[in-house]
């Protein structure tokens, strides 16, 4: 049963995440009052499928002021998370999940909350069980392992917010609120993209400054900003934090009484010299004291050690989402143009026809791009003709179109190609080709990387085998399959 308490706010829910979930309840109970800024709301809820797993479900604010302002911009920077969540850990992400409905957007994950949120509840259980064993354990973030681990990880979404979203000061996100963690594989990560998105044109705006010129000194200030939140998640006080923050940068004089104030509490000595003397670095006064992001790049944090134990691959699944033509475009050229480290996009089971698979030929970015799976859409000639019009997709190895409708048109309009020269695996099986598809396609010369080519059920005949064998610049197929029926 939803809480009557919070009723109004499951409108966000789409209707199918609504009916799987139950005993839904907001991550953080002060939801009920999130301002106009907020760009989405966070729930808890139990799915009503065994084994009746809990989740935490991300559902858009369409209501709030700069949704209401420009809802194209909104929606899309809601995308963007998602897409980076899938990111940073592809398994916590329940991509099935995400739904489009009119103006409501929501998918769920495997639970993660702000550690605003997490903090509490520990704090609160940690003093019941105090009180009932009459002692006192040091708190997580006093652990110098975890301190490395939320930092390093933390940068890297730093690092990203700079270079493809153009955000140059993360400062703001830098809080316990705004920084998440999962609990299952235990990687951090930084949300509400908004709050410094609308900084940074409001500075812009007061000041006159291009938003691409700010200050070169934000890393210092993320690092300061950092430094105020460790000290804040080892419950050192609220209210002092609070007042740096709002002192920091506006040259009071009270500024350095209040830091010296703040590192005179006696649980610095529970803290190792070598953080002891890192957090007065990230809280100095002089801005060139303090750290550089390059000081965390060898922490060998969750992610990091993710990205050092293979190649970074940027993989996005969007199988089975229901994406059509037109939201498909949004995704193309609104979203995913940035992700140019992009190397696995799955689409498979969706409701992409030619003009959506037209418009994914078309992207420049995806230079790493080495997968592609299009399997079970409704791609005509039209597409597969478009697709393979692409010219900078030089990494691609490997391409499934099967069960679509690209027939003996589509097939010679692919085999044109020539600017896969990677290209090792081809499955065109159940799509209409005939003989005059496999002939065209044989006379393609620019794939002489070709391992595998499946032309099962096209109905390709002894005339297009024929057709096929004639190529003599696939050097290196090994495996043809062309099985017919009858």
């Amino acid at each position: 049963m939803l809480s009557s308490e919070f009723t109004g706010e499951f409108k966000y829910l789409t209707p199918t995440l609504e009916s799987s979930y139950e005993r839904i309840k907001p991550v953080d109970p002060e939801i009920s009052e999130t301002p106009e800024t907020s760009l989405y709301y966070l729930y808890e809820g139990r799915s009503k499928y065994a084994p009746y797993p809990t989740h935490t479900i991300r559902a858009f604010n369409f209501n709030s002021k700069f949704a209401k302002e420009n809802f194209d911009a909104a929606a899309t920077l809601f995308i963007k998370e998602l897409l980076h969540l899938m990111s940073i850990d592809p398994k916590s992400v329940l991509v099935n999940s995400f739904e489009i409905h009119e103006k409501k957007m929501a998918f769920a994950a495997l639970p993660y909350a702000p550690l605003s949120c997490q903090i509490q509840k520990k704090r609160d259980s940690k003093l019941e069980k105090e009180s009932k064993e009459g002692a006192k354990k040091p708190p997580e973030f006093s652990d110098t392992n975890c301190i490395e681990n939320m930092i390093s990880d933390l940068l890297l979404d730093v690092e990203f917010l700079s270079k493809e979203m153009n955000i140059k000061d993360c400062s703001s996100i830098l809080v316990p609120k705004s920084i998440y963690q999962f609990k299952k594989s235990g990687a951090y990560f930084l949300g509400d993209w908004l709050t410094p998105l609308m900084s940074a044109k409001q500075l812009a705006t007061e000041t006159g400054t291009n938003i691409k010129k700010l200050s070169s000194i934000e890393a210092p200030k993320e690092m300061f900003s950092l430094g105020l939140s460790i000290l804040e998640l080892n419950k050192f006080a609220p209210e002092v934090i609070q007042k740096l923050r709002e002192m920091d940068g506006n040259n009071q004089k009270l500024f350095e009484t209040t830091i010296e104030r703040l590192f005179s509490d006696q649980r610095f000595e529970n803290m190792s010299k070598e953080w002891n003397k890192l957090l007065r670095r990230m809280a100095c006064t002089n801005v060139k004291v303090r750290p550089e992001i390059e000081e965390f790049f060898t922490k060998k944090s969750v992610r990091r050690k993710k990205l050092l134990e293979e190649d970074y691959r940027l993989e996005i699944n969007l199988a089975q989402d229901s994406l059509n033509d037109d939201t498909l475009e949004v995704l193309i050229k609104k979203i995913m143009t940035k992700f140019v480290e992009l190397s696995v996009l799955d689409l498979k089971k969706n409701r992409i026809a030619d003009k959506g698979v037209i418009e994914l030929g078309q992207n420049t970015s995806w230079k790493n791009l080495t997968t592609l799976n299009l399997f079970w859409n409704n791609i005509g000639a039209e597409g597969a003709i478009g697709l393979g019009k692409n010219t900078s997709w030089m990494s691609l190895t490997t391409l499934n179109l099967e069960r679509n409708h690209i027939g003996a048109e589509g097939a010679i309009g692919l085999g044109k190609n020539t600017s896969w020269t990677n290209f090792t695996t081809l499955n065109l099986e159940r799509n209409h080709i005939d003989a005059a598809g496999a002939i065209g396609l044989g006379k393609n010369t620019s794939w002489m990387n070709l391992a595998t080519l499946n032309l099962s059920w096209n109905n390709i005949g002894a005339e297009g085998a024929i057709g096929l064998g004639e190529n003599t610049s696939w050097i290196h197929l090994e495996t043809l399959n062309k099985f017919e029926m009858g």
